[in-house]
């Protein structure tokens, strides 16, 4: 009873496992048969279900490309006739949905998985030392992003700046008329007691109604945007 249950339990875990990362068609573009036999052997022992199309040059990778459609690219960086980063654009044709890429390379280097990813691969692989639990994680990357909905457009950054700026300055005007009145009647009461400084308190009071008549300014055109009740208050 338990051994049918064990085996009941393998089976359901394996078909969660194939319905979520169905076959899919890989263009394997690597020149070095070793590595083209490694990667074959890891997507076997990740368990990866996976339809791989080889092709040992940027020329065949093309013509493979121009001929069938593929899920998934695993890019070799260094190949007979050019480097894989340099090319990538070749794999992206402008009228179709861009295919994720993966690159492979020999060298370990955080300046080439910058550039790898600058360049839009999905992921950066060292190809030495690289196990299968990794392999298959950065094939599951790749095509779950692939099949990710569109993003909506970002709203544009000058009105979201708007939306944060209206209320704060609304709130600002509020705040700023009653001491800026208070500071209006106070330097008239200190022109009349000092009338021989009646010249510099005439030009506090003319400062004083120009930041009065902005702040209405601002005040105004927040009600015309419709930016809310904050400045009604």
């Amino acid at each position: 009873m338990l051994h049918s249950d064990l085996d009941s339990a393998l089976a359901a875990a394996r078909e969660r496992s194939e319905a979520r990362l169905p076959r899919k068609r890989c263009l394997l573009v690597e020149d070095s048969r070793f590595d083209r036999r490694r990667l074959h052997a890891l997507a076997q022992s990740a368990q990866l279900d996976l339809e791989i199309t080889e092709a040992t040059s940027l020329r065949e990778a093309r013509s493979h490309m121009a001929q069938d459609a593929f899920d998934l690219v695993l890019l070799d960086n260094f190949l007979p006739d050019g480097e894989g980063l340099v090319a990538i654009e070749t794999f992206r044709p402008a009228h179709e949905e861009p295919v994720p890429i993966i690159l492979l390379s020999g060298q370990s280097s955080s300046g080439m998985q910058k550039r790898a990813i600058a360049a839009g691969c999905s992921d950066y692989l060292q190809k030495d030392g690289l196990d299968g639990t990794t392999f298959r994680e950065a094939v599951e990357r790749a095509l779950s992003r692939a099949l990710e909905p569109p993003r909506p457009d970002q709203p544009d950054q000058a009105v979201k700046l708007r939306e944060v700026l209206e209320p704060f300055a609304n709130e600002c005007v509020g705040e700023l008329r009653a001491p800026l009145s208070r500071m209006l009647r106070h330097i008239s009461l200190a022109s009349e007691r000092h009338p021989h400084a009646s010249a510099d308190f005439d030009l506090l009071s003319e400062n004083c109604r120009e930041l009065f008549a902005y702040l209405e300014e601002i005040r105004s055109v927040a009600q015309d945007s419709g930016a809310g009740p904050a400045e009604r208050r």
